[in-house]
């Protein structure tokens, strides 16, 4: 399907995101395989899908808000003011 991919991190939130991610993963995959079995309809599939990565799309425009060179001030990447924007956010633990 999908070569290996390996990550390479240095703070425990991005190993907490990474296990997010993956269990928002194991969801769809779970939907789609109730959808292709009859279980469950198309419309009830879509919104399933919609709501399991509906959080997932907030980390990562989170992500890639913080990461844009554009919004930096004097053009600096302060991680720590990021932890804190996300930690307002909500938590990934759950």
């Amino acid at each position: 399907m999908f070569d290996p991919v390996i990550f390479r991190f240095n703070h425990p939130r991005t190993g907490q995101f990474l296990r997010f991610f993956m269990r928002v993963n194991e969801m769809i995959e779970k939907l789609y395989i109730m959808w292709l079995r009859g279980k469950i309809t198309e419309l009830q599939y879509q919104t399933g899908f919609g709501n399991v990565t509906a959080d997932l799309q907030v980390g990562i425009d989170c992500t890639t808000k913080a990461f844009n060179v554009n919004r930096r001030v004097n053009g600096k990447y302060d991680p720590e003011d990021y932890i804190k924007k996300i930690k307002n956010y909500k938590t990934i633990d759950a």
